[in-house]
């Protein structure tokens, strides 16, 4: 396992293509489709518990790399309606 003295974060730069909105017919900038957001939230907590699992705990997590100037091309209101609502309970779930 990874030292506890080192701190390690994470940042996807955007999501599978299948969550785009129409697939992401229109890359870049085809936008998250909503409909998706708890799929995309289990997709996170995957990632991290897999490194988790490895030995390598993440310590931060960032949502998007950019999210306006990427695929996930989302506001800054749609990425804090995704943490509060997806995102954080997923995770909170699967911690209890």
């Amino acid at each position: 396992p990874i030292s506890d003295a080192i701190k390690i974060e994470s940042t996807m730069d955007y999501p599978p293509q299948w969550m785009l909105v129409d697939n992401g017919a229109a890359l870049p900038g085809a936008g998250v489709n909503s409909s998706f957001y708890p799929q995309l939230a289990q997709y996170f907590v995957d990632f991290f518990t897999a490194f988790e699992t490895a030995g390598v705990p993440i310590t931060f997590l960032d949502c998007f790399n950019e999210p306006l100037e990427t695929y996930a091309n989302m506001t800054q209101a749609q990425v804090a309606d995704f943490v509060k609502q997806f995102m954080g309970p997923t995770i909170q779930k699967m911690r209890n």
